[in-house]
C-alpha cells in the first residue's frame, strides 16, 4: 500500500493529481480536513487495507498493523519557501481558516509568524513526519525533530524536493 504524506504547501496537490490518474480505476483513501484526520485515525487496519492508496494531510503514524506493509513518501520544501507559501496562501485563500482574521488585521509576515494564528507556519514538516501535529503553536522541540528524522530515515524510501518538482 502507497500512503502519500502530503504536508500543505510541498507542491502536494500536484502530486496528488498525479496519483489521481495513476489510481484512477482502484479505490483511494482521501482525508484533508481536522475531521478526515479524526476519522483517518478511527479507522481500522482491515479497513485501511482494502485501499492501494491513501493521501492526506494526515500527520505520520507508524501503521504496521496493515498485512503487506505501507510504502510511505511525501514532499519536502525549504523552511523559508515553506513559511512564505504558507503566509501568501492565509493572505489570499478565501476559503482557508484564518483568512479574514489576516487580512482584517492587515498581519505583516512578523505579525502573521508572532501570532501563531496557522500552525502552518510553526515547523510544519516537523509537526508532520513527528506525527505531533496537534502540538500547541510554538511547542515543537529538539526530541519532535529527532523523531520526525527517525521516522523520516526508517519508513520513508521515497521523497521529493518541491523546488526539484519537475526534476
Amino acid at each position: 500500500q502507497f500512503f502519500f504524506l502530503h504536508i500543505p504547501k510541498t507542491a502536494g496537490t500536484t502530486m496528488v493529481l498525479i496519483l489521481a490518474r495513476l489510481f484512477r480505476w482502484k479505490k483511494k483513501l482521501s482525508y484533508y480536513t481536522p475531521m478526515g484526520r479524526k476519522n483517518y485515525a478511527k479507522h481500522t487496519s482491515e479497513y485501511k487495507n482494502k485501499f492501494p492508496i491513501s493521501f492526506g494531510h494526515i500527520p505520520f503514524n507508524v501503521n504496521e498493523s496493515i498485512p503487506r506493509g505501507i510504502e510511505y513518501f511525501t514532499f519536502l520544501r525549504k523552511p523559508r519557501e515553506h513559511l512564505l507559501s504558507a503566509y501568501k496562501h492565509v493572505k489570499s485563500g478565501k476559503n482557508h481558516g484564518v483568512h479574514k482574521l489576516v487580512n482584517v488585521a492587515e498581519y505583516s509576515l512578523k505579525d502573521f509568524l508572532k501570532s501563531g494564528v496557522a500552525r502552518n507556519s510553526d515547523n510544519l514538516s516537523v509537526r508532520f513526519l513527528s506525527g505531533q501535529f496537534e502540538k500547541p503553536y510554538l511547542q515543537i522541540n529538539e526530541e519532535d525533530l529527532q523523531l520526525a528524522i527517525k521516522n523520516f530515515d526508517t519508513h520513508f524510501s521515497i521523497f521529493g524536493i518541491t523546488e526539484y518538482f519537475d526534476e
